[in-house]
């Protein structure tokens, strides 16, 4: 059972993911960048359960400075699986931060749809609302860091480019 959920959840980001990409815009690396341009984020965090959850996101850019996009999480602790949607707002511009520095705030509005308590019951994690800050440091033009500090469950990772 766990491994055909583990499969499900993977199939299903990896559809989710894949045909966004077609949406990519220009290359400008600040921010949101411009409408269009896109960010695939995946990262580890430590989960509201006391897990270490692997997230995923998409941010579409809608202007220069808010992206909003899909958002999913899979918990291997307590083997719960979320879903949402993102939304963030940067503050580049506003702060005057050094061309590779992004720092945003938003917030994920989403469903927790699956829980297993350890015992193979599975039960309705219910929506969730989740407000967060942070940061993505460019490396390259196609590849950054993030630390994203949440209400929900706070995540580090890597930031790609599409």
């Amino acid at each position: 059972m766990k491994k055909t959920f583990l499969f499900s959840v993977l199939m299903g980001m990896m559809v989710l993911f894949s045909t966004t990409s077609v949406f990519a815009g220009d290359k400008d690396i600040k921010g949101g960048g411009s409408p269009g341009a896109g960010f695939l984020n995946v990262g580890l965090g430590v989960g509201y359960y006391g897990d270490i959850p692997l997230f995923a996101d998409y941010e579409f850019g809608i202007t220069k400075d808010v992206t909003i996009g899909p958002a999913i999480g899979f918990g291997f602790g307590a083997n719960w699986l979320s879903l949402g949607a993102k939304g963030r707002f940067y503050f580049d511009d506003f702060v005057n931060l050094n061309g590779k520095f992004d720092l945003y705030a938003g917030g994920t509005l989403g469903l927790i749809p699956v829980v297993n308590n350890h015992s193979d019951h599975y039960e309705s994690g219910g929506l969730f609302l989740a407000l967060n800050v942070g940061g993505r440091y460019h490396f390259t033009n196609r590849l950054g860091g993030f630390l994203d500090l949440s209400t929900g469950a706070s995540s580090i990772g890597l930031s790609f480019r599409l």
